[in-house]
Order: structure tokens, then sequence, then C-alpha cells
């Protein structure tokens, strides 16, 4: 009506003025349109358009309006989770959520606003996710929506396409999916397809690691350097299955073989150059890195001015309320990665990130001085030969075929140096009889009196 247009001409003539009062004020408008309208398609593309213009000044944006703004752009995206968006609503909405993601978070007060807004941002970029395959059939194409801090990936497949497949996830690499990601499902919540949802938030959107520490929250993590956890150094990465035909995620968790993939780090920490042509100022570099102009150029996954930082894979645990590693795996970086690789092994499907953990002195000796030996015991040889039939002991011999082939071949070379030590033996005890045989004749020879002389 006539309200709603003079509200949209009052929007329109102060977009270029940005102020902290300026902002609020468009809010209120804004809000107080939402609120009253029916979310029609028509309506979320407008109000949508007109909330990304507000938004454009990142910096203008004070604690309240952050508040306000994060609501509402949830409740235009929760509003077309079920019927879909459309491209120019869905890019509006994710700039939206790309300029809260770069608005100061420290204006926010007090703490409990701040995870109120985390929250409703976090959930907003999902429900976007979801509402852009709304509609799709399996095997479609999939779909992608970027900004600077946001970005999101979504695909609808049959659920054949993903297990023991390696998907290409944009944020996280390779994503390597086991054959068993689906053991236990019904087929009735596979029939419509599975929906991978993957997107990154360039801020961290839940808790503080460095209120907690690695050694104490109860994860399996390890931390050095009094056992604590640094902040985050890579974006959140959000990895989850959804059955089309529920609508709803699929519960993963606790794999036999975990999901692999990679997280990208950035704001690592940099080399510094010292005094000391030898490092001996950055602690020789902590035997990770070689010194090169007096600077420590540090191996992978090590990283800092002595080499002392690496990150780990840790994943959000919602009950908790903390980060931890439980059924995650820091694996060993690959030939030709760099520092800001972080390859990730995991069990389960939930919002990743790589976190920064400080290496202590006792910790660099340890990767200095460690070494495996791995023993095979007499009674464990004894039972590896023991089966009941041949076919039993092939199963055996298949099932570890380096330990048997050893084993074997040890066994079988101390058969033949028994063997030949033996014969060799022998042939000694031989001739040292038949020398002492020849002497005692050669005695016996000399003791006779000489033959009488012919008459």
């Amino acid at each position: 009506g006539p309200e709603t247009r003079r509200r949209r001409r009052r929007l329109a003539a102060g977009a270029g003025s940005r102020s902290f009062s300026n902002v609020e004020s468009f809010l209120a408008i804004t809000e107080a349109a939402i609120r009253a309208a029916q979310i029609t398609n028509t309506f979320r593309k407008q109000a949508s358009a007109a909330l990304a213009s507000v938004l454009a000044s990142p910096e203008a944006l004070s604690g309240s309006a952050q508040v306000s703004a994060a609501s509402q752009v949830t409740t235009l995206i929760v509003s077309a989770r079920s019927e879909g968006v459309d491209a120019t609503s869905a890019a509006a909405l994710l700039a939206c959520i790309d300029r809260l993601l770069a608005a100061n978070a420290s204006l926010v007060q007090p703490a409990a606003a701040l995870d109120r807004v985390n929250a409703q941002i976090r959930d907003g970029t999902f429900q976007l996710s979801v509402a852009l395959l709304a509609g799709t059939v399996s095997g479609e194409s999939g779909q992608s929506q970027a900004a600077t801090a946001v970005n999101i990936s979504v695909a609808r497949s049959d659920s054949d396409a993903i297990a023991n497949a390696t998907l290409d996830a944009p944020g996280a690499g390779a994503l390597a999916v086991p054959g068993g990601v689906f053991a236990g499902k019904s087929d009735d919540v596979l029939t419509d397809g599975v929906d991978t949802v993957l997107f990154t938030l360039d801020r961290n959107v839940h808790g503080d690691p460095s209120n907690q520490t690695a050694a104490g929250n109860g994860t399996g993590g390890a931390a050095g350097g009094g056992g604590g956890l640094n902040g985050l150094v890579s974006a959140v990465t959000s990895l989850s299955l959804r059955s089309a035909t529920a609508d709803s995620e699929l519960t993963v968790t606790g794999l036999e073989e975990p999901i692999t993939f990679q997280i990208a780090l950035s704001g690592l920490a940099e080399a510094v150059q010292g005094a000391s042509d030898d490092c001996a100022d950055f602690n020789y570099c902590g035997g990770r890195g070689a010194c090169t102009n007096r600077a420590c150029s540090c191996a992978a996954p090590y990283y800092g001015p002595s080499c002392e930082l690496r990150a780990g894979c840790y994943f959000w645990n919602e009950t908790e309320s903390l980060w931890s590693d439980a059924g995650c795996e820091t694996l060993d970086p690959e030939d030709g990665d760099g520092a800001d690789v972080l390859r990730c092994a995991c069990t389960h499907l939930t919002d990743f990130a790589g976190i920064e953990v400080p290496t202590s002195a006792a910790e660099v000796e340890a990767d200095v001085t460690s070494f495996t030996v791995n023993t095979f015991s007499a009674a464990e040889a004894g039972d590896a030969l023991k089966a009941e039939t041949p076919a039993e002991l092939v199963a055996k011999i298949e099932g570890n075929p380096y330990i048997y082939a050893m084993v074997l071949g040890m066994t079988g070379g101390c058969a033949l140096s028994l063997l030949v030590c033996g014969a060799r033996d022998w042939a000694q005890d031989r001739a040292a009889r038949r020398a002492r045989e020849a002497e005692a004749r050669e005695a016996e020879r000399r003791k006779l009196p000489p033959p009488p002389r012919p008459a």
C-alpha cells in the first residue's frame, strides 16, 4: 500500500549514507514490513534485495543492527525452506549473511546476544542450502553460491553415487566417502536421493577454543605448552547428508571407515628473521625445519617462528558445547602439501575446523626420537602356523601375507642353515676320525719288532 511505498522511497533515499543510526532506522522499516507481510516469492525477492542494500557496509552495523538483521534474514530464508528459493533471492540472502560475517561481532552485547546471532547465521546458511535443493531431482547438477566469507555447495544424488565415492567438495577438497556410510539406513529414506550439503563460514560461529584445554576437555585431544588450544585457523566447514524423501538429516556417526577431507588453513603465524645464523634464538627450529637466512623454514604440518605450532582437526560438539577431536584424526601431510593444508579423517559428519595447537619441548623430543618396532612372539608364531584345515591356513596367510612370508622365509632359512651346518660338522667329524685312526695304525706299526733274518 501507500505506506509500504513510502518506506521503500525512504530506504532508497538513504541507501548511500551509512551510519549506525541510519542503518538501525532502515532495519526498523524492513523488520516492520517482514512482520506484517505474508511472505511470497515476490515479497521475499524485494525484501532480501532491500536488506542486502541496507547491510552493504558491514562497518556501519552496530550490535543491535546485527541482532535485527540476523533475525530478519533467517525469517526470509526459513520461509523459502519448503518451496525453494529463486537465484536472485538466494544471491541477495547470501550477500546478507556475508556482510553479517564481516561485521564487528564484538559490538553485539551481551554474550548471549552474540550467541544467538551466530546461531542464526549458521542455521540460516544451512536452511538456505536446503532451500536451494527444493524441487530438484536426484542426479541433477548441483548448485553453488559463493561470497567473500560464505560458500555453499549442494547436490542431490542417488545413494549409490555417494557411497564409496570421492566427491568434489569446494572448501573441503576431495571428500572421500566410505562404502558403509549408509549402513543401517532404511531404503525408504534413500528412495528419492541423498542431499550433500556443504558450506563454509569464515568466522567462528561456535565457542572459543582458547577457553578450553585439549588435555582436560575429555576429547582425547593432545596439546603441549600447558595443554591449551589456540584459536581457529580455518573457516568453519559444515558437512552433512540429508534424506530427500524424509526431508531430514541422516545421522552419520561411528563409521568403521572414516570420511576423509581437507581443510584450507589461513592466518598462520609466519616465519620471523632472527639474529642467529643457526636459528638458536628459535630453538634451532625445534628439529622440525631448516634454518634459512636466520629464519625457520618449517616442514609441514608445522609452522610458526620456532616451528612450534600445528593445526589439528576438530569438530563442534553440540551436546557438550565445545570443540572436540573425538572420532577425528589429523592425518600426516602428503607429498606437496604445505602447512596451509589440513587433512582430516572423521567417523561422523558435523561442523569442522582447523584449530591451532601449540606443541611442547617434550613433544618435539618425542617426534625426533620416537620409532616403532614390530614384534612377532614365538607364541604368536605358533598360533599363526596352527590350523585345523589347509583352508584355514590359507585364509590366515591371505589375511596377512607379509607377516607369513617373513615368518616362513625365516623358518626356511633357519632350516637350511641347520642342514648346511650339520653337513659341515659331519664331514669335519669324519675327517678327524679318519686322521685319528691313521695315527693309531702308524703308532702300532712302530711298536712291532723287526722281522727275523733268513737263515
